[in-house]
């Protein structure tokens, strides 16, 4: 006899299975709250913390017979890394103009120096008025000449430039030599008629421009 309390076994073929939830629903934003964002860490002392790009830029100006060279280098610790050189041949100045400004707004760039001889006398003074201190020309003199060349020299004796592997720039850097006129002054000649220096002036202005400027108890970078 059936107990009236007892229940009949279910039917496995009948009973009704849940309905599927799509996969993609049971990730909805609305059903999952999001952890609560761990404090921003305060910075340590002791830590070294990460400090703005500091860039410096060299420019040894020319037109038709020679390169016009833009020479961008990072200084890291104390130690300069090359990140960009470009050169330019028989460009009109306006194009010339526009490239000297778009680097010249690089947030990181702390100076710049360009050769103001000659035909570069006009843009370094219009450079010079658009963007002040940062930009410094510089007249090839032979007491400037003596100044750059001997300044890159020391920068590659103290270990402070890491240069790429590139043999135009090599080549231009071997073909720079040092002479002594009959009055005993130095002049510095390439080494060849088909060799006119420009990727050096420009890395030599680049160093130049980032050598500390004393200025009344200061030291400006």
């Amino acid at each position: 006899m059936t107990s009236p309390h007892s229940k009949s076994p279910s039917n496995p073929a009948k009973s009704a299975s849940p309905t599927p939830t799509p996969f993609a629903s049971s990730f909805s934003p609305s059903k999952i709250s999001s952890p609560p964002k761990p404090p921003a860490p305060r910075p340590s002392p002791l830590v070294p913390q990460p400090t703005a790009p500091q860039y410096f830029l060299g420019i040894d100006l020319a037109r038709r017979h020679n390169l016009c060279v833009f020479d961008l280098g990072e200084k890291i610790g104390s130690v300069f890394y090359d990140r960009l050189r470009l050169e330019l041949k028989d460009q009109p100045f306006h194009e010339i103009r526009s490239r000297l400004y778009s680097l010249l707004q690089l947030p990181g760039l702390k100076r710049c120096a360009i050769d103001a001889t000659g035909l570069g006398m006009q843009l370094a003074e219009e450079a010079r008025s658009a963007f002040g201190y940062k930009v410094e020309p510089v007249t090839f003199t032979p007491a400037a000449k003596e100044t750059l060349a001997f300044g890159l020299r020391r920068d590659f004796e103290a270990g402070h430039l890491r240069i790429p592997r590139d043999e135009l720039l090599r080549a231009d850097l071997r073909a720079l030599k040092k002479e002594v006129s009959p009055a005993g002054n130095l002049r510095f000649t390439p080494d060849s008629a088909n060799a006119a220096c420009d990727r050096t002036w420009a890395k030599a202005l680049r160093q130049y421009a980032a050598r500390p400027r004393p200025s009344a108890g200061a030291v400006l970078i």
